[in-house]
């Protein structure tokens, strides 16, 4: 990657201060492929942003957004798609877990949403500090199977929490 964007500037520009949700959401794929997930962009506009799988063959679904006037609408639409893939891997027997990310381009002050409905969706929300942090670890990334693990217990402590 770094051949083709040297220094990844044109990767940063497009997923740190974003103004295009289309280019973000391929930035987004392109840094998930950095770490070592296997990102498939979805053509059909009634399915998640982007799918991706890691080695171990997790899966996790992801909606991007840039606008806050998209976030709620964003989980909605998170929530629907995360239950209907559950039901349908359900239906045929692979009852896999399956995560559920909403990354979004705003820093998380700027999103005025209860840290309590998410957590009860089962949604993991990702902003443009976590995004920031994510450049930091390029060189030594996570096992992409950890980093699903490590997101399910902190989400499962949350939940707790609140409980």
């Amino acid at each position: 990657t770094q051949l083709f964007d040297k220094e990844l500037k044109q990767l940063k520009a497009a997923v740190i201060n974003p103004t295009d949700s289309v280019r973000f959401e391929k930035g987004i794929a392109s840094l998930l492929f950095l770490l070592g997930f296997s990102p498939a962009l979805q053509i059909e506009t009634q399915a998640p942003d982007i799918l991706v799988t890691t080695p171990a063959g997790q899966l996790a679904i992801i909606e991007c957004t840039i606008k806050i006037s998209d976030f709620q609408n964003k989980i909605g639409k998170l929530v629907e798609r995360h239950n209907a893939l559950l039901q349908s891997l359900k239906s045929i027997e692979h009852n896999i877990p399956v995560s559920a990310f909403l990354i979004c381009g705003l820093p998380r002050a700027q999103i005025a949403t209860e840290e309590k409905i998410l957590t009860n969706q089962r949604i993991t929300l990702l902003c443009q500090e976590n995004i920031t942090e994510v450049f930091n670890q390029l060189r030594h990334p996570k096992n992409p199977d950890d980093v699903l693990n490590d997101a399910a217990k902190s989400l499962a402590n949350r939940r707790h929490i609140i409980e």
